[in-house]
């Protein structure tokens, strides 16, 4: 894992060890992360969110990936809602309005429409 950090981190010219060639803990530099438009959380910090997880939850997958999404809700100290809209034509009667974060994991393919229809991408596209 750390190698592929450290050669991810060289093909984009940063490095994560210092002049002595030690490892260290990495930074982004902070020109990027002023590039980076991030909204303002602080207000969110000590709120239980309602967070809404796209994935499919399917009982044929390995049981690493239904671990991972189980994971979510298990150790979250937020309400964490699974949704599977995998095969479903649209998704009129879910409100994204009723969330604060929308996770969609890694479990769905986002560019198949049978993972998620084009509505429902579009309602995804505008949430915010």
């Amino acid at each position: 894992m750390l190698i592929v950090l450290r050669n991810c981190l060289a093909y984009v010219g940063w490095s994560c060890e210092n002049a002595n060639g030690k490892l260290q803990s990495f930074r982004p530099p902070e020109s990027i992360m002023k590039s980076i438009d991030l909204p303002d959380v602080s207000e969110l910090q000590n709120k239980r969110l309602s967070i809404l997880l796209l994935c499919d939850d399917d009982k044929s997958h390995a049981s690493t990936i239904l671990d991972h999404i189980s994971a979510f809700s298990e150790f979250s100290k937020h309400d964490v809602y699974i949704f599977n809209p995998r095969n479903l034509r649209g998704s009129l009667f879910l409100s994204l309005s009723e969330f604060d974060v929308v996770i969609i994991h890694y479990s769905l393919v986002i560019i198949l429409d049978q993972y998620l229809a084009p509505n429902f991408r579009k309602k995804l596209r505008h949430f915010k």
